[in-house]
């Protein structure tokens, strides 16, 4: 099973290290509320709490599906969970709106159809996917050869995490 990299940053919870440094000269006598003598000027460690990592910042996500080339015919259909995307669609589509990466997080999206070769214009039979957004773009391209009349059919599936 293919996981797509861009959304890995979903899998991970980031967090930003904390460092203490070097405490400013202190004025006051060590003994201060919220300080010790061992550590002057910070809070103690049962008081303190990380500081909250930023939210990730949801990015818009897109699908290019290019299916075939001249003499060449396609019928497929796309599904996001259970919601129809396209329907026995006849051509290929570019920079669809799937959502964004907060919106995609545990959804899959099924693309199911196929490819005829109609003459002998060109007799390879090609698929082309993209989808780009989050932090790094997946691109998947087949090639069939084949002859007039040959039908190549395709499931895509992609789990977004």
């Amino acid at each position: 099973m293919y996981l797509p990299p861009f959304f890995y940053d979903e899998i991970y919870e980031l967090s930003t290290p904390v460092t203490a440094g070097t405490p400013a000269a202190s004025s006051g006598p060590a003994s201060t509320p919220g300080s010790s003598a061992a550590d002057p000027g910070l809070a103690p460690a049962s008081s303190a709490s990380p500081p909250a990592s930023p939210a990730p910042v949801p990015t818009p996500v897109t699908m290019d599906l290019i299916l075939g080339s001249v003499g060449q015919s396609a019928d497929w259909s796309a599904h996001l969970d259970d919601i129809t995307l396209f329907d026995h669609e006849l051509e290929s589509q570019i920079n669809v709106p799937l959502g964004d990466t907060s919106s995609l997080s545990g959804k899959v999206l099924d693309i199911i159809g196929n490819i005829v070769d109609m003459n002998d214009t060109d007799n390879n039979l090609n698929l082309d996917f993209n989808i780009r957004g989050g932090a790094e773009p997946l691109s998947l391209s087949f090639t069939v050869a084949g002859n007039p009349g040959d039908v190549v059919r395709f499931l895509l599936r992609v789990e977004f995490l």
